[in-house]
């Protein structure tokens, strides 16, 4: 597997706008926000991931990225563990600036 081809593929199928309109659909999903997020002082469920998340949802958005890849390109094949670990590496570095690190 060529994961320079694979990089490319994903920017042109997941512009920056789609993968951060993935984050924050993903942050206000409530999966990975406290319960007490109000009572925090926090104005929304988004700006207390913030401050509190652990990086959980943005895990999410790249695993779904690579699905979205598996599935169109790879036939549905899964990608084996080093490369899907370069290839995660590589969504996190091409969309550093939207928070997926």
């Amino acid at each position: 597997m060529n994961i320079e081809n694979i990089l490319k593929e994903i920017e042109k199928d997941f512009s920056e706008e789609r993968v951060d309109e993935m984050f924050d659909e993903e942050v206000f999903s409530g999966n990975w926000v406290d319960v007490d997020w109000k009572e925090d002082g926090y104005e929304n469920e988004y700006d207390w991931y913030c401050d509190h998340g652990r990086g959980e949802a943005e895990s999410v958005v790249v695993d779904e990225i690579v699905l979205g890849w598996e599935e169109k390109y790879n036939g549905g094949k899964v990608l084996s563990g080093d490369e899907k670990c370069e290839v995660v590496d590589g969504i996190r570095e091409l969309y550093y600036n939207l928070g997926l690190r």
